[in-house]
């Protein structure tokens, strides 16, 4: 007899809401904007990094994890490659408002510069998952919970 799972699919609502972001304040600003998670491997394969920064990227993953690795170099080199990234990256999560690359950003969206570096540093690790990596994996639950047992066969 199989055991009952407490396990279901999640809802077409549920994935939705996840993709709606969450509301965050940006650091150095103060200003709060709408965002949600997406990686450096997402945003390639959903083609919001430009391929000319494909190379760019493989190079600063210099760790054995994968990880950009901004100390290793020049530095004034490794930021001017890792700022258009850290740009395309920020502008893809960004939901409200929208920002965008583009020197003439296109109706009703800011340009990235509006937004300091620090912030959007911050933004990029935590839309890659450098700080959504503290937040647990399942809910919290919602409730008490029946003492364990003890004893023999336990």
């Amino acid at each position: 007899m199989a055991k009952d799972n407490p396990l279901s699919a999640s809802t077409r609502e549920e994935w939705e809401a996840k993709r709606g972001g969450v509301l965050l304040t940006l650091p150095a600003s103060g200003l709060v904007v709408r965002a949600r998670p997406i990686g450096i491997q997402e945003a390639i394969m959903d083609g919001v990094v430009p391929d000319e920064l494909t190379a760019t990227i493989a190079g600063l993953m210099q760790t054995a994890d994968g990880e950009i690795d901004l100390t290793s170099g020049n530095a004034v080199t490794t930021l001017r490659e890792f700022g258009p990234i850290c740009n395309a990256i920020v502008c893809a999560g960004l939901l409200e408002p929208r920002f965008s690359t583009d020197p003439t950003p296109p109706d009703g969206a800011l340009p990235i510069a509006y937004i300091p570096a620090t912030d959007r540093q911050q933004l990029f690790a935590w839309m890659n998952g450098d700080a959504r990596a503290l937040e647990p994996f399942r809910p919290k639950h919602q409730g008490d919970v029946e003492p364990g047992g003890s004893g023999e066969g336990v």
